[in-house]
């Protein structure tokens, strides 16, 4: 069944069938239109955009439950529970490298026909060629070919074929009496028919196996140049002859009786830097640079052999690599420093959750405790890299469990209860409103990185009708928010907070939010309650700015993990990003 994904309104889809060696179960025309493979590694990138800020929005949100029960509460009270991982874990960023693959399957005919070359039953001499494509009217059938003549191929004798359905229905006589050896006529389901020289005898047969469920595939081991049964495949006008073609300006040779994976081993093992091979279950050639991050390039050019075009690279984009990668998503099983933790239960407050490490990352498990409703809340600190979980409630206590998993442990995080710790600073409210400058600057900061970086990401040209419209809806969020706070320029190109932060929606380089630290600090220090404002909007505080922007970026995840395939209840992918 095709899995149809949809962004703001705008449809594609994913087709997943069955495979035989190189054949793909098809799906209806209007919902095989494949997806861009840059498109799917951009939405994965969007995608872990959006849990990095959803992240810095929730340690906002966190602080500011605080602060707000400080600000008016007694001068002794309770902090909330809190478990914090005892040292950094080691969840070191690695690099990917850029490829370069098919930007569609190299034959993308939905539906195919076999054997080309088929074998006649009888005395017959004449080897039948089929080609064209199958236009689906027998659907999927068995036909059979029935010589109704003795004759010679190529001559004046009278010479019909007769085909029949899979059911001895007669579809059409085919004349060939006076049509050269070798030369194709067309029949009424699109399939051509050569007859080779030789003869054909009376009620000799042969038959061919159609289908329209089941679309064609190139083979790449055929040679470009072979006929019948060692025909490769290729889409109907699509071929590859004698000539060479450029990768990363290294001239790549091609004969006309090699095969694809002959090109693809003479590839990788040229001085182009990179390593080259045939993706079955995707039809697609990939290309793999060998030196990793975003500075490596791959291109392909100057092709006077059809190799290109043919194989659905002529006109790809490269997808860059990443200079660091995040493990902090990657399936914990690959994650050598949680290597601890194992498929299995652990507990918060006696309630069971589960991990499965092959499936799972760390990011998963902890937006997992988040959506459990267990009284706590689960986060890593990309700085520090140490996990920590707090109550929601200050009075609240929570007891955490191994089970059968090991995940606390491994994390550095002690099993056990946890209850609250009393706090004793005695500032009065106005002091305490923001009890720790420092923190709300570093708060603010690591939201400018992760608001910034939605804005910025290494996204592709063709990502814009899917990524643009997700970063207006932010830009809505963040407008309605300061015309809750009464802001007049609240739709103009620049919004200047007067604390230090200015939203610029049409800086070049496509940033959105600037801070001035040491305004900021300043005005940190004097006018605490109006930045306090700002940010929740005291009145209303699903209405402030943070509130505002939280409330969209879950919608939003909630939609790109719905397109990615993303089990919500789980956090768990059950698609691939390709």
């Amino acid at each position: 069944m095709p899995s149809v994904l949809s962004i703001d309104g705008s449809g594609f889809s994913s087709r997943v069938g069955q495979r035989g060696s190189y054949s793909v179960q098809s799906v209806d025309p209007a919902a095989r239109a494949q997806v861009d493979l840059q498109v799917r590694r951009d939405l994965g990138i969007f995608d872990d955009t959006l849990r990095t800020l959803r992240r810095d929005l929730e340690a906002l949100a966190r602080g500011s439950e605080l602060r707000d029960r400080l600000k008016v509460g007694k001068a002794q009270s309770a902090a909330p529970a809190q478990a914090v991982s005892s040292s950094s874990l080691t969840l070191d960023a690695y690099a990917t490298f850029t490829t370069f693959r098919s930007n569609d399957e190299v034959n993308t005919t939905p539906t195919s026909f076999t054997p080309f070359g088929p074998t006649v039953t009888g005395l017959s001499t004449t080897l039948p060629t089929l080609g064209g494509v199958y236009d689906g009217d027998q659907g999927d059938d068995v036909l059979t070919f029935e010589f109704q003549n003795n004759a010679v191929v190529g001559t004046s004798d009278k010479n019909k074929v007769r085909v029949l359905d899979g059911a001895g229905n007669k579809i059409e006589d085919v004349d060939f009496k006076n049509v050269a050896a070798g030369a194709p006529i067309t029949l009424s389901n699109g399939l051509t028919l050569a007859l080779g020289a030789g003869l054909t005898v009376k009620d000799d047969t042969f038959q061919v196996s159609v289908s329209s469920s089941i679309g064609s595939a190139v083979d790449p081991t055929k040679p470009f140049d072979g006929t019948r049964n060692d025909s490769p495949n290729f889409e109907i006008g699509l071929g590859v002859t004698a000539g060479s073609f450029e990768v990363n300006g290294v001239s790549i040779a091609v004969g006309a009786s090699e095969t694809i994976d002959d090109i693809v081993t003479r590839i990788s093992a040229s001085a182009a830097g990179v390593d080259a091979s045939f993706d079955l279950a995707s039809e697609r050639v990939v290309l793999t640079q060998r030196t990793s991050g975003s500075g490596a390039h791959i291109s392909v050019g100057n092709d006077s052999s059809g190799f290109l075009s043919a194989t659905k690279l002529a006109g790809a984009s490269e997808v860059l690599g990443q200079d660091g990668v995040d493990p902090t998503y990657d399936p914990i099983s690959t994650v050598a420093s949680l290597s601890g933790i194992s498929t299995g239960q652990f507990s918060i407050n006696g309630t069971s959750l589960s991990v499965d490490v092959d499936v799972d990352s760390l990011g998963d498990v902890l937006d997992r405790i988040n959506a459990s409703g267990l009284g706590v809340t689960a986060t890593l600190d990309p700085g520090t890299k140490k996990v920590s979980i707090v109550a929601s409630s200050p009075s609240a206590p929570f007891t955490l469990d191994d089970g059968t998993s090991g995940l606390f442990s491994t994390l550095q995080i002690t099993p056990k209860l946890y209850d609250a710790s009393e706090d004793e600073k005695g500032l009065s409210s106005q002091e305490r409103l923001f009890a720790n400058e420092k923190n709300v600057r570093e708060d603010l900061f690591a939201l400018r990185r992760s608001l910034n970086a939605i804005f910025t990401g290494p996204y592709g040209n063709a990502s814009a009708g899917q990524i643009d419209p997700l970063r207006s809806r932010l830009v809505d969020a963040i407008r309605t928010a300061f015309e809750n706070l009464g802001e007049e320029d609240a739709q103009e190109s620049r919004i200047d907070t007067g604390f230090g932060l200015v939203f610029d929606f049409e800086r070049r380089d496509g940033s959105l939010l600037e801070i001035d630290g040491t305004k900021l600090a300043k005005q940190l220090e004097g006018s605490a309650p109006e930045i306090w404002e700002l940010l929740f909007l005291e009145e209303d505080e699903d209405m402030g700015l943070v509130p505002s922007l939280l409330d969209r970026v879950e919608s939003l995840q909630a939609q790109v993990g719905v397109s990615l395939g993303l089990d919500t209840s789980r956090g768990s992918l059950i698609d691939v990003r390709a």
